[in-house]
C-alpha cells in the first residue's frame, strides 16, 4: 500500500496558506524605480501587497515597456520568492491591475510546483478562501477572458 501524502508535505499548501509576504526593500518608492530600463519585480510585487494602485503599476508598466517589451515580458512572468509574479497579480483581485499585468506580458496560464499547479485552479481556490463570491467571479471571468485556458482545471 503507498503511503499517502499530507497537505503539510506538500507544495501547494504554501499556495493554499496564502502567499507569502514581500518586503519593500529600504528607500524603494514605485515612482523612484522609474530608473533603468529593469523592472524589479520583487519590489513591485511588494508595492502591490501594500497596496499599489493599479494606475501607479500601469504607469510603471508601461514606462518599462517603451524601453524592451521582450525584457519587460520576462521581469513580469518572473518568480517571487519562487511563485510566478501574477500569482501575486490574481491574489489582489483588482481586474484593472490584472488586465494590465497580461497586457505587457504576464501569462494568464502560468503555472507553478513540481506539478504545475495551474493560475486558474489558484484563482479558484483562493477566491473560494478570501473574496466574495462578486469578487471571485469577476477575477476569474476576467482571467478566462484574457486567456487562461479552462482545460488546465480536468
Amino acid at each position: 500500500m503507498a503511503a499517502v501524502s499530507t497537505l503539510t508535505d506538500d507544495w501547494t499548501t504554501q499556495l493554499l496558506q496564502g502567499l507569502p509576504s514581500i518586503p519593500v526593500p529600504f528607500g524603494f518608492t514605485l515612482g523612484g524605480s522609474l530608473v533603468g530600463n529593469e523592472l524589479k519585480v520583487q519590489s513591485v510585487i511588494a508595492e502591490i501587497q501594500k497596496g499599489a494602485s493599479a494606475e501607479a503599476i500601469k504607469t510603471l508598466l508601461a514606462y518599462y515597456h517603451s524601453f524592451d517589451a521582450t525584457e519587460l515580458r520576462e521581469s513580469v512572468n518572473a518568480k517571487v520568492e519562487g511563485i510566478p509574479a501574477i500569482f501575486y497579480v490574481i491574489a489582489t483581485d483588482n481586474i484593472h491591475l490584472i488586465r494590465d499585468w497580461v497586457k505587457y506580458g504576464g501569462d494568464p496560464n502560468a503555472t507553478f510546483g513540481p506539478k504545475d499547479y495551474p493560475l486558474l485552479a489558484f484563482c479558484v481556490l483562493h477566491g473560494g478562501r478570501t473574496r466574495t463570491m462578486q469578487q471571485a467571479t469577476s477575477t476569474l471571468e476576467t482571467l478566462l477572458a484574457l486567456g487562461a485556458s479552462p482545460d488546465a482545471i480536468p
